[in-house]
């Protein structure tokens, strides 16, 4: 939290240590300075894009519309408890990915562009934001096998058309 600016500095004090069951457990005085605050931002969606060079930009994007408003991230909350609620939420997408990508495209990552509003602003787009993580584009074929006769026309008694 200090490196990434969330909070200025801490100061944790152990002020007494009692046993109970072969456990040990700490009374503590945790004062946090300088945290870091803001403001709760409404979500409408968020685009998903990849760079591909037969479908530039924005022309083949996948859209998951969220419609939340988003709490302001709290550093004291995602201390104490791991988390921050409200701060965040899952976005999924139903994607499809054209079968002629150059295969060199199989890692490119995705870019994501956000349509909020800015509490006592305005409605914004931030566009062109870059995903983070490993990324790879499983290649795969799918075929359809119907069985017939010798001429071709009849599926076999017990073979069955899908």
């Amino acid at each position: 939290m200090n490196e990434s600016g969330w909070i200025t500095d801490y100061d944790l004090r152990i002020e007494g240590a009692h046993g109970f069951g072969g456990q040990v457990y700490f009374d503590a005085k945790l004062k946090i300075i300088g945290a870091c605050s803001g403001k709760s931002i409404k979500l409408y969606y968020a685009q998903l894009w990849f760079p591909w060079k037969k479908y530039p930009g924005r022309d083949w994007a996948f859209r998951a519309d969220a419609n939340v408003e988003l709490k302001a991230f709290n550093p004291i909350d995602y201390i104490l408890k791991g988390f921050s609620p409200g701060s965040s939420i899952v976005l999924e997408f139903e994607l499809f990915i054209p079968p002629d990508i150059y295969p060199e495209e199989r890692f490119l990552k995705p870019f994501m562009d956000l349509r909020v509003h800015y509490p006592g602003w305005i409605d914004y787009t931030l566009e062109a934001y870059p995903t983070r993580g490993p990324f790879e584009i499983q290649p795969y074929r799918s075929f359809n096998l119907t069985v017939t006769d010798y001429d071709g026309m009849n599926p076999p008694s017990p073979a069955r058309e899908s």
